[in-house]
């Protein structure tokens, strides 16, 4: 039997709040705001969504890399 992937959460949209949707996950222990913006156009009360969370190893490095290189132009343009 594989373990549940925790990265996964499966649930339904129970309802919409001005232009947030209320996800209440499959397992009633997790519920979020999601904008509306971020669902499918046809979303729906009751609709059936899964949310996949994932860490990118490689566009983190990217990100750390980027932030360092601005820190290092800053540095160099405040002691010019």
């Amino acid at each position: 039997m594989r373990a549940k992937d925790k990265s996964l959460i499966r649930g339904a949209i129970d309802r919409f709040e001005g232009d947030l949707a209320i996800f209440i996950s499959e397992d009633d222990d997790l519920r979020l705001e999601i904008p509306m913006a971020l669902l499918p156009e046809d979303s729906s009360e009751g609709s059936i969504v899964e949310i996949k969370i994932k860490v990118k190893k490689n566009k983190e490095k990217e990100a750390k890399e980027k932030v360092k290189k601005l820190i290092e132009e800053l540095k160099t343009k405040k002691s010019a």
